[in-house]
Order: structure tokens, then sequence, then C-alpha cells
């Protein structure tokens, strides 16, 4: 049997498409209402380090965990302090523009294909088809695509897949009577023949799968395997052995800060979303407040998995336990998080919400047709929409037309 999550994360606490914002390069701004004091810390009655005037800019830079300050930074001598969530305007995104980058064939069902972080010169690619186009994100265009021999992407294949020299690694969902079965195909280059390994056996109409390839090959699925049933499995690599599961979502509680789990009811935990980079989130339910939010964890090769923070769930789409979840797709860098939601009965029809310090949604827009999110270095965000690759950019109030 497989070495359990639950039990590691025990044991350590026992002993112990494109969307592009400008926000990777320039701090979330708000404008003060009033005269306020820049408090050394966040709560009432503070230190005051000195007092900000009415219609003075201050770069949001976090927010507390109640969710009632706003940690800033005043740009005139750089001091850092805290203010009140009431005390300031956050200057919002008004607009968005964006261009089809590329028009893959019709139904070619294209999937993004993420490069060996061991390899960094590697492009990042778009699996159309059986061809592989490389990703050039300075000049934002697509190269001269690598034909496969074995590999051809489909409605049944997982965003993202991965490419390592000489070889590439997608994760299928293949359906099979009433059961279902999520398989690692691979081709390299040195083979004259492909490699096919199950993973997982699902029922059918279970929810959808998504995969991790960094920091460690993850799999986000409820169904089961050689170690008997599970939400969540971790491996080695790519056609390499298990390294641990997660039977329950309620397991992940042992991951929670201790000071946030008298908030959180553990019987609502339940995961919603890998994203590539092996960042988890997971849908929890509070005791004193009816908004649900969306924890984020960071996946490790070993446990404990780190919380790196928390968002209110969009209520314009409400989350609720059993069947009829929303489809769900999330793309992450600091503390920006863009997150995609379709109706369970209107799959192809994603609002796209932005969130960055706050845990609220700045703004939101329509997707049709999303199939998958990515981030590259320079924050952008690359999405892939039908046939299309799209780049998308927002625009804010301070910015000129």
């Amino acid at each position: 049997m497989p070495l359990s999550v639950k039990n590691l994360a025990l044991t350590l606490l026992l002993t112990a498409g494109m969307f592009c914002f400008p926000l990777a390069a320039e701090a979330l701004e708000a404008v003060l209402n009033s005269r306020q004091p820049l408090c050394s810390k966040p709560q009432s009655a503070c230190p005051a380090l000195f007092n900000l005037n009415s219609q003075e800019k201050v770069e949001v830079l976090d927010q507390s965990q109640d969710q009632g300050w706003l940690q800033v930074r005043y740009p005139r001598n750089g001091q850092i302090g805290w203010i009140p969530v009431s005390s300031a305007q956050l200057i919002l995104p008004r607009t968005m523009r964006f261009k089809s980058v590329f028009q893959f064939d019709p139904h070619s069902f294209p999937v993004f294909v993420l490069s060996d972080q061991v390899d960094s010169s590697q492009k990042p690619q778009v699996l159309a088809g059986k061809q592989l186009f490389a990703l050039n994100t300075t000049t934002e265009q697509l190269e001269k695509p690598l034909p496969l021999r074995f590999l051809s992407s489909s409605t049944e294949l997982l965003s993202p897949c991965q490419a390592r020299l000489g070889e590439v690694h997608c994760v299928k969902k293949i359906e099979m009577d009433k059961q279902s079965y999520l398989q690692l195909q691979s081709e390299k280059s040195a083979q004259n023949f492909p490699n096919y390994t199950t993973l997982l056996r699902q029922e059918k109409g279970q929810t959808l799968a998504q995969v991790a390839f960094s920091p460690a090959f993850a799999l986000q699925a409820t169904g089961f395997g050689t170690w008997g049933k599970s939400v969540f499995a971790l491996y080695q690599g790519p056609g390499e052995s298990l390294r641990a599961v997660l039977p329950n979502t309620k397991d992940i509680f042992a991951f929670v800060p201790t000071e946030m789990r008298s908030k959180i009811r553990s019987d609502t935990l339940e995961m919603v979303a890998l994203e590539s980079n092996g960042i988890l989130h997971v849908v929890a339910g509070q005791f004193a407040r009816k908004e649900r939010l969306l924890l984020r964890f960071q996946i490790t090769a070993e446990p404990p998995w780190k919380y790196l923070g928390q968002i209110t769930w969009p209520e314009s789409l409400p989350w609720s336990l059993g069947k009829g979840q929303p489809r769900i797709q999330v793309a992450t860098q600091g503390q920006d998080t863009w997150l995609a939601l379709a109706p369970a009965q209107d799959p192809e029809n994603f609002e796209l919400y932005f969130f960055s310090v706050t845990g609220t949604p700045l703004f939101h827009s329509s997707v049709p047709g999303l199939r998958s999110l990515w981030l590259d270095s320079q924050a952008r965000l690359w999405s892939l929409e039908g046939d299309s690759l799209v780049m998308r950019q927002a625009v804010f109030e301070a910015d000129k037309p």
C-alpha cells in the first residue's frame, strides 16, 4: 500500500486564447476616501505611523485574514502599514481587450503542453491534432509545428500535457461501458511504439479530473486504483511509481493553519481544481458566515503542503456539495488569481473572475468555449477557447486608451 498523505501530515503536525494584467509589474492601487491614519498593525485604535490624506493613492500589498484590513505601501516614502478596507476605493479594471493569436484546424481540440523545468530553454507548446506548435511568448506567435506519430488531441485529453526532451506525456479519459479510465499516454522519439498506463478507474459522470506536472506529477480525481479509492494521487513522475494518495478531501484539513481551523467546517471541504503548477484549490464552508471560501495549497513532493491563502467564492455562481457542480479552471501567480466558472447545465459558458490581494473578485467577464488557462513567466494569461489561442488584457482606469 502506498504511503498516505494524511498519515504523513498528521505525523509532521504532531511532532512539531490570453489574459494579461499589468499587476506583475504594477501594484494594485487604491484611493483614500478620507483622511486616514496609516496603522502599524491591522487593529482598531492602532498606533499610527502618520496620516494619509483624502484622495491620496497607495499600493495594496495584502489583506488581513479577516478581510477587514489592507496592507498598503505609501509610494512617497515607501512606508508600509495597514488601513481599514472601508477607508479606500480600489482602482479596478474598467474593460478588457483581447486578440486571437492563432486559429487551429476546426475540431482539433488543442491543449497546452508545458515544458519540463529541467529544460528551461524549451518553449511552451500547444498540441492540436497530431502537431506540436511551439509558442513564442515574446513575439506572441506560434512557430512551425512538429508532427507526432501516436499522440493526438481530442475532447478526452486533459490539459496540460508535458513535454520533456524527446518525449511527450498526456492524460486521457477513456469511456468504456459504465466505467471511465484515466490513462497516461506517452510518446518517445527513441521508441517505435507508444506507452499506455492506466492511472485510475472512475464511475461515469464523476467530477472532471485535473492534472499537474509541476513540481510533481499529480492527479486530482475521484476514483479507484491499485491502492483503493482516492481523491488525489501523487506520482514520482510520468511513467514512474506512485508516491502518495489522499483518500478523502477532509484529510486536507491537516494542512490548514491552526488559527483557521475554528472558522471553517471540515465536513464541507471539497477539492475543486488542480493547476498545472501544483496549486490545489479546496472549497470550504464557514461557521460564522454563509460565504464559501476557496483555499489554496501548494502541492510538493513531500508533505506538509503549504497553505497559500484564500479567496471568497463568487456568489453569482453558488457552490453546493454533490452533483450539479460548476466546471472550474484556475490560474494563479503570486496573489493574482484567475477563476473561470461555468454552470453544470451550460458547461461551455464560462465567467472569468479576477482576484488580486483582496478576497473578493475585482471584476469578471464572459469567456465562452474555454478549454484551458495558462500563465507564462511574465504573468500573461493565455487561453484556449474552442479552436483558438487567445490573448486577453485588462485595462485599468488609470491606463491610457
